[in-house]
């Protein structure tokens, strides 16, 4: 076992001491260890089993410590502490920035036990109003968590796009994307570009930015940064653009549907769609049912311009980043009619819930502003908690009096199918529930969803009158595109919902509207795709 070894295991076991609040003598004593130990010239190891004790400069305690890490591999200490620390919080000394105080605070005072959620109340502004953190802090906390889970080698796809937008801008000659850019895919492993320049012009740029070229031949090039973002580029004549573009952006089982002969050059999509009556786009090459999906929609998906008003949103009322008057200029100047504003309601403390009191404030700004607006309209909406039990988070004498009531999950998430289903139902089947929020809680590439039985819900959606979610935070995209059509196909009515913390996060909806049309959606099966009044009518036919 090498010096390093040692010292890692002696330094978390320093760490974990301060953060359970252990004696501050015994953990610099550890501290002082690793600072000795990490400059020491000889391998403690290699010493000890020569038995040159002699040429030590340590204390007995702390060779005594060595000497347990180099036959056992451990501490019985630092056994202990583990056992009472959940992982996620161990994770988190991973993140820069995050020492063991901050943890202590995120873990004891925020309930928080893990990266997702820990990035999660980042995004949603739950830290900055915690002492000793600020806004400054939680976006260097934020942007260290994104930089340890894009070290891992995955993108949201988000962050794929602005990576394309990277390539796009920076290389002098024209490139075009393929693979899970073009299928839109929740995540993407590898950036993925078509162009007719040599090995060699690639080579160059990437060299100047850079990245190590991992793999090459005359046909493919793949290379990799220092953030870990890998990318590959596959190189073909002026003739063959399309077709290589499609070769890579498309599915076995399409290109056996349609016959696809991969040996034949030059073709175009409309070549390689002759015998059909519609060319599929990328986002579409998966399901055997598209041509029937195209003929029904008459090519007419959802589009970015269909939708009509924003659902899902928050303000400084509980955590979010503007006020009621700044989220409603910035949908008023994006063209929206509408917004319900969805703040969170009070058993999320964690996220500065709104008590009946503070709901009666928000109300009385709303009312002064809708006095003010002539063609926008504030809705009185709540993202009411589901608590243990499957009930919701108020009375029913608040629950009567909001426009729209959206029901998620934001606790207590340890729970079987049937747990989760049954909790989930249970709320449904409130007469005030009126959208189901991220289904399964998910947050991609940080933290599975918990399991439901899709089926069930979405029949107890449509036996009480219930929208499900799309919600367009490219970190949830929950429902998952691939139920989404089932849903529609059974009764469901779906909105595409930003679940926007700032002004900014408006933009989200945007990744909501690409799953949507990855689901072959038309506007008339989206409800935020109707005007002001086609949607108070919508609220009140329930």
């Amino acid at each position: 076992m090498t010096n390093q070894e040692i010292a890692d295991i002696l330094l978390l076991t320093a760490k974990l001491l301060e953060l359970h609040g252990e004696n501050p003598f015994k953990i610099k004593a550890y501290e002082n260890a690793v600072f000795e130990l990490e400059k020491f010239p000889q391998e403690v190891s290699v010493l000890l089993a020569e038995g040159k004790f002699y040429e030590l400069p340590f204390t007995k305690s702390t060779i005594e410590k060595f000497k347990e890490i180099i036959q056992t591999g451990t501490l019985s200490i630092l056994k202990d502490l583990l056992l009472k620390t959940p992982q996620g919080v161990i994770e988190m000394f991973n993140i820069q920035g995050l020492g063991p105080k901050k943890i202590q605070t995120i873990w004891l005072r925020l309930g928080i036990d893990n990266l997702g959620d820990l990035l999660h109340a980042c995004y949603e502004n739950r830290l900055k109003e915690v002492k000793g953190f600020g806004q400054k802090t939680q976006d260097s906390i934020r942007k260290a968590i994104e930089f340890y889970y894009l070290s891992k080698g995955k993108l949201h796809l988000h962050t794929a796009f602005e990576w394309l937008e990277w390539f796009k801008s920076h290389f002098p000659f024209p490139i075009h994307e393929t693979g899970t850019l073009l299928t839109w895919d929740n995540f993407v492993d590898i950036l993925e570009f078509v162009t007719t320049a040599t090995v060699a012009q690639v080579k160059s740029i990437l060299s100047k930015y850079r990245f190590l070229i991992i793999d090459e031949d005359a046909d493919v090039l793949t290379a990799r940064n220092l953030e870990n973002v890998t990318v590959q580029f596959y190189f073909c004549s002026e003739t063959d653009i399309e077709n290589t573009i499609f070769l890579h952006a498309t599915t076995s089982s399409h290109n056996v549907f349609i016959k696809y002969n991969p040996n034949r050059s030059s073709q175009t999509l409309r070549s390689l769609y002759a015998n059909f009556p519609f060319v599929i786009l990328p986002p579409h090459r998966y399901d055997d049912n598209c041509f029937e999906y195209y003929q029904r929609a008459k090519g007419n998906f959802i589009k970015d311009e269909d939708i009509k008003g924003l659902v899902h949103c928050h303000s400084q009322y509980s955590d979010g980043k503007h006020s009621l008057q700044e989220m409603a200029n910035a949908c008023i100047k994006m063209g929206y009619e509408y917004m319900v504003i969805s703040d969170h309601s009070q058993s999320a403390f964690y996220a500065n819930g709104l008590s009946p009191a503070r709901l009666e404030t928000q109300w009385n700004e709303i009312d002064k502003l809708n006095a003010q607006f002539t063609d926008f309209f504030i809705f009185k909406g709540i993202e009411a908690d589901i608590l243990a039990d499957g009930s919701l988070d108020y009375d029913e004498d608040i629950l009567k009096r909001l426009d729209c009531v959206i029901a998620s999950i934001h606790s207590h998430f340890k729970m079987d199918i049937q747990q989760a289903t049954q909790r989930i139902i249970k709320a449904i089947e409130n007469p005030y529930t009126r959208i189901l929020g991220h289904p399964t809680g998910r947050l991609l590439l940080i933290r599975e969803g918990y399991p439901i039985d899709y089926e069930k819900i979405i029949d107890a959606c449509v036996q009480n009158q219930v929208a499900i979610e799309i919600n367009a935070n490219p970190y949830r995209l929950d429902l998952d595109w691939k139920w989404l059509r089932k849903a529609v196909d059974k009764g469901v009515s779906i909105f595409i919902n930003p679940d926007a913390h700032s002004v900014e996060g408006i933009q989200d909806i945007q990744w909501g509207i690409k799953m949507a049309y990855k689901a072959f959606l038309t506007p008339n099966e989206i409800v935020n795709t109707r005007n002001l009044q086609e949607f108070k009518q919508w609220l009140r036919n329930k």
